[in-house]
């Protein structure tokens, strides 16, 4: 899943299959309820966190945050790609008490997201949120071109070395439609060799790519005859 939060929200963010944020629980709240828009992302199964129990020893729970935890299923018609959602915690009463704004990308249809942090007024006792379809996206078609390779070279590790039997091959990245942001994609590496073999597709998934990419095969640049990679629609 990949996360990214307003600047109207609290300074968090995650990226695909990683959460930068740890948690100690202190009190969890499990909750349903969900509206989606537009067929994309529904949210629900909602994890309430007050107070936030900061997991760094030296700085203890604050009843200023909440961390607040969903469930993200994609839509009957498959993959939504990216949209813009909202969460808000309500107190007992009914009264918002503290609110989300973030981009979702998930790939992993009905995943439950790893707790995010968001700033409170009061206690809060129930959630709900909704997500809507992004504006000027292209969920479909190709997506991404990729040209070249511009470089087949031996791989290196970080200290600069050449690693046995390894290669390294680039492309350029540029969007299929200049002003379409694709999202998440996947893509597949075709590598055919000088001895007349194809290797096996190499799977990729890019994600607001629009700088080179460089992949990785077996083998030495002088076993690579030719190299071209190509986009579609994601695959979970």
């Amino acid at each position: 899943m990949a996360m990214r939060v307003s600047n109207k929200a609290f300074g968090l963010a995650l990226v695909v299959g990683l959460a930068v944020c740890g948690l100690a629980v202190s009190k969890v709240s499990s909750l349903a309820g969900s509206r989606s828009e537009n067929g994309t992302y529904e949210v629900s199964d909602f994890d309430i966190v007050y107070p936030y129990d900061d997991p760094r020893p030296d700085v203890g729970p604050s009843d200023a945050l909440a961390s607040v935890a969903f469930t993200s299923s994609w839509p009957p018609g498959g993959f939504p790609g990216r949209a813009d959602c909202h969460v808000a915690l309500q107190s007992a009463g009914g009264g918002e008490v503290g609110h989300l704004d973030f981009e979702l990308v998930n790939g992993t249809n009905g995943s439950h997201t790893k707790p995010i942090v968001m700033p409170v007024s009061a206690r809060p006792e129930t959630a709900s949120g909704y997500c809507f379809q992004a504006a000027g996206q292209i969920a479909s078609g190709v997506g991404y071109i990729l040209t070249g390779p511009t470089r087949i070279e031996p791989a290196r590790n970080a200290m600069g070395d050449k690693i046995p039997d390894r290669t390294a091959i680039t492309f350029e990245v540029r969007w299929a439609e200049a002003e379409a942001d694709p999202g998440l994609r996947t893509c597949f590496l075709r590598v055919d060799r000088v001895d007349g073999t194809m290797d096996a597709p190499q799977k990729f998934n890019l994600l607001d790519k629009v700088e080179p990419v460089t992949l990785y095969v077996d083998g030495s640049p002088a076993t690579v005859a030719s190299a071209e990679a190509n986009c579609g629609a994601f695959e979970e």
